[in-house]
């Protein structure tokens, strides 16, 4: 090769080189989610429901993410009806909805998260929690999936948000899927109901008759 042409070759392999440096951005995926018990989960309207779950994740860009004092996503969980977050319509309010991380997994919320040129490249975090959460009356019979999302906290560690979700349907019970939901009425609410009306009608009799001359 002529001291020309290994010039060539050495200039095209600095510019790469500096290219995918300069273009290299880290990438939070989560990359999947279970509920590891109990194994038989049900969502009856306004009810208070306790599992404990896990979220695998990882840095799958070509740029280290560094490890700090600030978590760098929390993970929060919805209802809705779709199987992708990004195309949902219908999506429950947070209220009712809490996630606790495990104390031996907090830390790894701000640790470091080695990217893809890592060894072994883009290592996952196994994030383990306790999940509170309650199925609202409204939509609930439209609600088909059960997501866990990644509410990153810096958007410059993370240059897709298209991966950072995963959603589990709600036709399969644990780990297959996130259980079944139960959109009736409680029997309760029949009750009271039932008896708020008759009050209102014997009230409504009794002052009929107390008018009568």
């Amino acid at each position: 090769m002529t001291g020309r042409r290994l010039a060539i070759v050495l200039f095209c392999i600095v510019v790469v080189t500096t290219v995918r440096s300069v273009n290299a951005q880290p990438d939070l995926q989560l990359k999947s989610f279970t509920i590891t018990e109990p194994r038989v989960v049900n969502y009856p309207i306004g009810h208070d429901v306790l599992f404990n779950a896990t979220v695998d994740v990882r840095n799958i860009g070509d740029s280290d993410i560094s490890g700090g004092d600030d978590d760098h996503f929390r993970i929060k969980l919805y209802f809705i009806d779709n199987m992708n977050w990004n195309q949902a319509t219908r999506i429950s309010p947070e209220t009712g909805m809490m996630v606790e991380v495990d104390d031996s997994d907090e830390d790894k919320m701000s640790g470091e998260f080695p990217g893809s040129t890592a060894t072994p490249p883009s290592p996952v975090r196994a994030i383990g929690f306790a999940a509170n959460v309650s199925m609202p009356e409204a939509n609930c019979t439209k609600y088909s999936h059960l997501c866990a999302v990644m509410n990153i906290t810096d958007d410059s560690i993370d240059s897709d948000a298209g991966n950072d979700f995963q959603c589990l349907a709600l036709r399969a019970q644990p780990p297959l899927g996130a259980g079944f939901r139960d959109c009736r009425v409680s029997s309760s609410g029949l009750i009271t109901s039932s008896t708020l009306l008759l009050v209102s009608s014997l009230l409504l009799t009794s002052s009929l008759f107390m008018s009568l001359p």
